[in-house]
């Protein structure tokens, strides 16, 4: 992950008045996906352009103390209730993305099979015939429904109907 070209992003474009730890990993969320593992490493990064940012020769006088601020108070502001729960979120967000990306991968494989199947009935090949009924279940959180039409299989978000794909 390149947390560290994305922090660099950040504080080149937006005001100083702005910066904060929070919005630094709103930021990042924005643009990467991360989970609260990488806590370590953003707040690594994070210090290092902090520190930069308050010593450098190229900013104003009121945006480096602002970093100062924000450097002196960093491992305070990342143990916060409400930055830390950010990060839960951020768990559950990165969590929920890689189901669905393996949910899909799963559909897709069992798509392939019937294919395969249909293609050896229609031209008369004697390979074996791989039909799958394994249909993934998705757990109701995810708010994400494994439907059937026409022996289609379709993820479906918060969707009650089907949509056609023609």
């Amino acid at each position: 992950m390149n947390f560290e070209e994305n922090i660099a992003t950040y504080f080149g474009s937006t005001q100083y008045p702005q910066w904060s730890v929070m919005g630094i990993l709103q930021y990042l969320a924005e643009y990467m996906d991360y989970t609260s593992n990488s806590k370590e490493e953003i707040s690594k990064v994070l210090a290092k352009h902090l520190l930069h940012i308050s010593v450098g020769i190229n900013f104003k006088k009121s945006a480096k103390n602002k970093a100062k601020k924000l450097y002196a108070a960093l491992d305070t502001t990342l143990s916060r209730a409400e930055i830390i729960q950010f990060f839960d979120e951020q768990d559950v967000r990165f969590y929920k993305k890689l189901y669905k990306i393996n949910v899909e991968k799963s559909v897709i494989k069992d798509k392939i099979f019937v294919v395969k199947a249909e293609s050896t009935r229609f031209f008369g090949k004697s390979e074996p015939v791989i039909e799958s009924n394994n249909h993934p279940t998705v757990p109701e959180e995810l708010n994400l429904q494994v439907l059937e039409k026409d022996n289609d299989i379709v993820l479906d978000d918060n969707s009650d109907e089907f949509e056609d794909d023609d």
